[in-house]
């Protein structure tokens, strides 16, 4: 991932750095936004085939997707086997409630 990041920012500065000298010394200022905004387009262009290259990795993707699918599956699990225990746990609760509300305290002497 950092790679990417530094590949990204290296192609910003052979980009952007060229483009603004150019156009804020040549371009009026009215239409410099207009100058920007069409690099811009070419910019995200660049940046999201970078992108999908780097995510089409092939076999290491593949992988760390079934791992994460894999995880994503035991936790949701998991989470049913707690919730399982916890409705058991608040019917033992329950009862044990109702159980103690049914027994006699005497009252204590004085």
């Amino acid at each position: 991932m950092p790679q990417a990041f530094h590949r990204a920012w290296a192609l910003s500065l052979l980009v952007w750095t060229p483009v603004q000298l150019l156009n804020l010394s040549l371009v009026p200022p009215p239409l410099q936004p207009a100058v920007v905004s069409a690099v811009n387009v070419g910019w995200k262009a660049t940046l999201s085939l970078l992108n999908a290259m780097q995510h089409s990795g092939g076999a290491e993707s593949h992988e760390l997707r079934r791992h994460s699918s894999m995880r994503i599956e035991r936790l949701e699990e998991e989470n049913v086997r707690l919730r399982g225990e916890l409705a058991e746990m608040r019917e033992r609760h329950l009862l044990l409630w109702e159980e103690s509300e049914r027994r006699v305290i005497p009252p204590l002497a004085t």
